[in-house]
């Protein structure tokens, strides 16, 4: 009995000592994993808030705010900030024993499910990448394409939003502008403006082209290169279908538009030119002759 009972505490002190020496271990080990992944946790947050900072002062640059809307600039910066948050979190996962192959596995995962559910938005969105790398319209130009002709008003995420000439606005997606094409109306700065009229067979045709003509050099919207011409179109039906070209800077586009078709007008009938007038022959059958 006395040599067992010191056996049988030392035996005791011993499994103690083991249980005590592996909580430590345990809690040691743990414990620089937790804090490890805190500090990660806190470093991510710290990047976040400096790479959205430096993500603002990019986006404000004159050649790329004029590219961007408010809304776009917005989610960019969103994006950078919790797209930095969320790689922070994945590594402190990792730290703290999580294996890495199961976070790329439920990533992916992920992944092909929102690409397959949005996979319209994302051929938008491509499409959006496209438009900011090579810019082919700006926020403030004028454009047209899919049957709409308006202003840039924004260019979101998957659309862009056009403001037409009635004040309406037209959201027009992204990949179908891309798919479609488009006409920039704003980009070369200047415009052709097409005057369309129809003189009658016998009239004179260089007397009115040399009467146009005047009205175009002598108006100061009218740039003198490209040159202004005027031109026959088509020998119509009723008459010879003819056009006056001027080119104008886009901002004169619409003055000269309204205000040309009236001077053209009153010249040539001050002139004595009279357009030609769409003439269709009606023939009246009485019931007794249809009879």
């Amino acid at each position: 009995m006395f040599y067992l009972l010191p056996r049988k505490l030392g035996v005791s002190g011993e499994v103690d000592g083991t249980m005590e020496t592996t909580i430590l271990e345990f809690l040691t080990h743990y414990g620089l994993r937790i804090l490890a992944a805190v500090a990660v946790l806190l470093l991510g947050r710290f990047l976040a808030g400096r790479l959205r900072k430096l993500t603002k002062e990019v986006l404000d640059r004159p050649d790329i705010d004029k590219a961007l809307s408010e809304s776009m600039e917005s989610i960019l910066i969103r994006l950078v900030f919790y797209g930095t948050l969320v790689l922070a979190g994945i590594v402190a996962l990792a730290i703290l024993g999580v294996p890495v192959t199961a976070i790329l596995s439920v990533s992916s995962a992920l992944l092909v499910v929102l690409a397959v559910a949005l996979r319209e938005s994302l051929a938008n969105f491509a499409a959006t990448i496209i438009f900011m790398i090579y810019q082919p319209f700006r926020v403030g130009e004028e454009i047209e394409s899919l049957g709409r002709r308006g202003i840039v008003r924004e260019i979101q995420l998957f659309s862009t939003v056009l403001r037409q000439p009635d004040r309406s606005l037209a959201v027009l997606p992204n990949g179908d502008l891309q798919k479609d094409g488009l006409i920039n109306y704003t980009r070369l700065g200047i415009s052709r403006v097409d005057l369309a009229f129809t003189l009658k067979y016998e009239a004179d045709v260089e007397k009115a082209r040399s009467i146009i003509m005047e009205i175009m050099t002598d108006d100061e919207c009218v740039l003198e290169e490209p040159p202004p011409v005027v031109v026959v179109m088509n020998m119509g039906e009723n008459g010879l279908e003819m056009q006056a070209r001027p080119f104008v800077r886009y901002i004169d586009y619409d003055p000269v538009q309204f205000s040309f078709r009236q001077w053209i007008t009153e010249a040539l009938n001050a002139a004595c030119i009279e357009p030609a007038v769409s003439m269709h022959d009606v023939q009246v059958h009485s019931l007794t002759e249809m009879e």
